[in-house]
């Protein structure tokens, strides 16, 4: 058997292992583009449970070698799993379970009840805003906490779906017979 030959022939032993090498890396891209995706969402302005979004972007590779499929997305192998990571992309109607969603002004942390000496009136615009009082007689402040609302409509953003359909071709050039091969042939050198 020539040395071509030999090459050849391990390297279809290492078909599987090197269709897996090539989902993986298509995998660890992919998911760096969507952290960089979620991490400009956030700095858009879209959203402030973005940036738990790109911290928790995992994959997993399921199957046997001869079946091997890749998942992607928030809450997939030990991370947690984003409630609204669907709705920033798809966009949708968020709606109160109870009287109102407390949407926070910038700069307010915490949630809604933990704040004391509070009252609702409306605001500016006409609608509600939670205020608290700071400080007693001449001295005293007011300070817009939330803005409260029955419902709101989220855009669309795309975040997550965009960058899945600019990869795809990628992954088709990445897992054609020709690449895998040439993967295989890659590893473990001409001496393995």
């Amino acid at each position: 058997m020539t040395p071509e030959g030999l090459i050849k022939r391990l390297a279809m032993k290492r078909i599987p292992a090197a269709q897996r090498r090539q989902l993986t890396i298509w995998l660890t891209e992919t998911q760096y583009d969507l952290m960089r995706s979620a991490a400009m969402m956030q700095k858009s302005g879209r959203g402030k449970k973005s940036s738990s979004m790109s911290r928790n972007i995992g994959f997993e590779i399921k199957g046997s070698p001869d079946n091997y499929h890749g998942l992607i997305g928030t809450g997939v192998n030990k991370t947690m799993s984003i409630k609204y990571a669907q709705i920033h992309d798809k966009g949708g109607t968020i709606t109160a379970k109870k009287k109102y969603l407390t949407i926070p002004f910038d700069g307010v942390l915490g949630k809604a009840r933990s704040f004391k000496n509070t009252f609702v009136a409306k605001g500016p615009s006409g609608g509600l805003v939670m205020f608290q009082k700071q400080g007693k007689g001449k001295n005293a402040s007011v300070i817009p906490l939330f803005f409260l609302k029955r419902s709101v409509t989220l855009p669309a953003t795309g975040w997550f779906s965009k960058v899945i359909v600019n990869r795809y071709q990628d992954l088709q050039d990445m897992m054609s017979p020709e690449a895998v091969l040439a993967a295989a042939e890659k590893m473990g050198g001409a001496n393995a």
